[in-house]
């Protein structure tokens, strides 16, 4: 779990945070653990002042799901950049090269309103498919290129791809 805190514009201070998490144990396990991953690694992004219409990408190839032992099912996704970012994707690669058409998308991504998204029934992924994002980010207003990086001021370009039953291959697969 990831709390990050934002003051982008420097307002704040003396700020009093009253979040809190609750955490519950059982007995009753479920059939399978889950894993999450997926994304492009933030050393790699540097997007340069004032360009738009700027696509990077990168592929969770076959390489990495020829190691899954069972299909794989992702239930749920969230896709996640920051201030730059304005489209984002990732396509499902059916290991015989063709794009399923359940691909995760937001057209108009606004980091302020990022979305945690339930799938109902889950998506099947197999031995050899593959996962590709690709980010579109806009500097057009910057003066500063946009480094990858923790930071919101910097960027990212992540698929959080939330899976089960958890797998060695795909829960360490960022790509590159």
């Amino acid at each position: 779990m990831q709390i990050n805190y934002n003051n982008h514009e420097g307002k704040v201070t003396n700020a009093f945070d009253s979040s809190y998490v609750n955490i519950y144990f059982t007995p009753n396990l479920r059939k399978y653990d889950s894993a999450s991953s997926m994304g492009f690694p933030v050393a790699f992004i540097n997007i340069p002042v004032r360009t738009s219409n700027n696509e990077i990408s990168d592929e969770c190839g076959s390489s990495c799901t020829s190691k899954i032992t069972v299909s794989i099912y992702i239930f749920s996704v969230t896709l996640n950049g920051h201030y730059s970012l304005k489209k984002i994707r990732t396509d499902i690669i059916c290991a015989n090269r063709t794009i399923d058409s359940k691909s995760f998308r937001e057209d108009n991504y606004t980091f302020n309103n990022q979305k945690h998204v339930y799938l109902n029934p889950p998506i099947k992924i197999s031995r050899g498919d593959a996962l590709k994002t690709y980010c579109e980010y806009d500097t057009s207003n910057s003066d500063k290129s946009v480094r990858g990086g923790e930071a919101s001021t910097d960027e990212m370009c992540y698929s959080f791809i939330n899976f089960y039953p958890r797998e060695r291959g795909p829960s360490l697969c960022v790509g590159r």
